[in-house]
């Protein structure tokens, strides 16, 4: 019974904000194109599955960039290893991103093999090239929107990837950057910053086909969904599954200016 109620009340508790951000966002009306960096396989289902499903159905250029191939989950698993999750991984997001929009979406996924675990600590010359990929998505998208994970979720690597994100719009010329929750959903109060008066939140309803097509597409992360024996239970707690297969995902906004180019010295 105890190992029951943890779960069972941070569901309620993720189910009160996602009634309060309701009442402090507006409807979100997105177009394409649309770049989504993703630091692992199953972020961009659950954090914005349903966006990417609308979108494919308006034909909307959507571009998927995954950081890392998130190798590192099983960390301490008896059989399975980082050199076989990666390849697996992999192969799951491609099936899931096909389930949300067709082959197209899959086969115009980035995978840029970043340490998983790693994000935030990369060393220089992968920190740069990661960055340059970014950069050059972005500018050759011309996005009407860039999305990544919400910052304060309380995952380091969520974190790192949303500050990549920032960087990359800076230097591309600035964009509209939506950072989408996930984590956070886990420890509810990490949402109180998008309470306060004056925070730019948006929020996409979705329909029962959306629902059911973001549902086929995380199931298609099965080494997250599923137990992976001998572990009894599966990696992704259900009180966030729940939350990501809720009626409505969240995003909240920032719009990050042009980097300027440093000022000349002069001689």
């Amino acid at each position: 019974m105890k190992n029951q109620l943890k779960p069972t009340l941070r569901g309620i508790l993720g189910s009160l904000f996602s009634c309060a951000l309701r009442a402090h966002s507006r409807i979100y009306e997105p177009s394409g194109p649309i770049v989504i960096i993703a630091p692992h396989p199953d972020d961009e289902t659950l954090g914005c599955g349903g966006l990417m499903a609308l979108l494919a159905r308006k034909d909307a250029d959507l571009r998927t960039v995954f950081l890392t191939s998130g190798e590192a989950s099983h960390r301490g698993h008896p059989i399975i290893t980082p050199a076989t999750l990666g390849p697996l991984r992999r192969a799951e997001a491609r099936a899931a991103l096909t389930a949300l929009g067709g082959p197209a979406l899959a086969e115009n996924a980035l995978f840029l093999g970043a340490p998983d675990g790693e994000l935030a600590r990369l060393p220089e010359a992968a920190h740069a090239a990661v960055h340059a990929i970014l950069v050059n998505t972005i500018r050759l998208a011309q996005p009407g929107a860039v999305l990544a994970p919400y910052p304060w979720g309380g995952s380091t690597e969520h974190t790192a990837a949303y500050e990549l994100a920032r960087a990359a719009c800076a230097s591309a010329g600035g964009a509209q950057l939506l950072g989408y929750p996930i984590w956070a959903w886990w420890q509810p109060f990490r949402l109180m910053p998008q309470l306060r008066l004056g925070a730019d939140n948006l929020r996409l309803p979705l329909d029962a086909s959306l629902r059911d097509a973001k549902k086929k597409a995380l199931a298609c992360h099965r080494s997250q969904v599923q137990p992976s024996p001998p572990w009894p239970s599966p990696l992704l707690p259900s009180a966030l599954i729940e939350r990501g297969l809720s009626s409505h995902e969240f995003f909240f906004r920032e719009y990050v200016p042009p980097r300027l180019a440093p000022t000349a010295r002069n001689p």
